[in-house]
């Protein structure tokens, strides 16, 4: 892995320990909802998926629970995505002749990070055009992530810790999450 300083010069290579195996593809996506991407990369023998958080920073390590998810055919391939509109993502595997699915539940893809319990509220929720956030520390940075991490709107809360966030005009319908510091929520946008 190499990170990109943001004038388009890359770093030192970085090495992300993953399963044994034979690896044919990478996949990144938001797996424990903290806002940025994580490694999801497939292995062929052993077979199975290793899960690799990201700390924000470019760093990624071995989740709390099942880093490695064993499977029982050679993949080929793994995409993230919200299979069941809970809001975070799950993700299918495909191997010769099948395909399959796993679902993201606390002890399939957990982190300590996606379990911490938020203590600022957003409302109304469903949302349509904005959303309100109240409860978070002055000055916050609130973001709205997609499903896949992207941030789709941003705001810093006032000196109250409340933030009015505009959502995008066309934002599709669906479950997104708002993400103050640590702490996150989901949002219905309708």
């Amino acid at each position: 892995m190499f990170l990109n300083n943001g004038a388009g010069l890359f770093g030192a290579e970085s090495q992300i320990p993953i399963m044994a195996g034979s690896v044919r593809s990478i996949a990144l996506g938001d797996v424990d909802a903290d806002g940025d991407l994580d490694l999801l990369t497939p292995a062929t023998a052993p077979r199975g998926v290793s899960i690799r958080l990201n700390n924000g920073l470019g760093v990624f390590s071995v989740p709390a629970i099942n880093a490695e998810v064993s499977e029982n055919n050679g993949i080929i391939a793994v995409t993230p995505g919200d299979l069941d509109a809970d809001g975070d993502l799950d993700y299918v595997v495909c191997s010769p002749g099948s395909i399959t699915s796993r679902l993201n539940q606390p002890v399939t893809l957990a982190s300590t990070a996606a379990t911490a319990s938020a203590v600022f509220s957003t409302y109304p929720n469903p949302a349509r055009t904005a959303v309100t956030v109240a409860g978070v520390a002055p000055r916050a940075a609130i973001a709205v992530l997609d499903a896949l991490g992207r941030r789709v709107a941003a705001a810093t809360a006032d000196a109250a810790g409340t933030v009015q966030l505009n959502l995008p005009v066309g934002l599709a319908p669906g479950v997104y999450v708002v993400r103050a510091g640590a702490q996150v929520q989901r949002l219905l946008v309708e």
